[in-house]
């Protein structure tokens, strides 16, 4: 049996997320190639969003898709009385996910995704990228089945 580290597309590595005032840290693991989503999310702000957006109360937050937790980490270390419901689907990136989310309150993580009906589906995981898994094969690339 495969340990679970090898059924990731790069090795696992930790990384130390610090929220913007320096006053807290989580550390999370993920797969080593995937790194640059911690600066798309973190540094670039890809999920930025604006105060006069915002209810003036806690936020409710469903991260579709949610992979190893980056946006709901970001979330969470934004808006901390935020209530987070994460759905991941694939088993092993939801290890992960549910990992990470650990060491934060108010996060819920479910091991299934989300559609407009019930159904069993095939979920193709790409080879080099977690964030590409995808219910939608794509024959051009090289896919695993979960």
């Amino acid at each position: 049996m495969q340990k679970l580290e090898e059924l990731y597309p790069s090795p696992l590595i930790n990384v130390l997320i610090k929220d913007d005032s320096g006053d807290r840290s989580i550390k999370i693991k993920l797969p080593e190639k995937e790194l640059f989503r911690v600066r798309d999310v973190f540094s670039r702000q890809e999920y930025k969003i604006y105060s006069k957006y915002l209810p003036s109360e806690g936020l409710t937050i469903v991260d579709v898709g949610a992979n190893v937790g980056l946006f709901a980490l970001y979330m969470k270390l934004n808006w901390k009385d935020s209530e987070i419901y994460c759905f991941e689907p694939a088993l092993h990136t939801f290890k992960l996910l549910e990992a990470n989310m650990t060491q934060l309150s108010g996060i819920k993580c479910f091991a299934y995704g989300l559609a407009n009906q019930s159904a069993t589906v095939n979920l193709f995981l790409h080879p080099h990228n977690t964030g590409q898994n995808s219910i939608k094969h794509r024959p051009e690339i090289s896919l695993r089945n979960q």
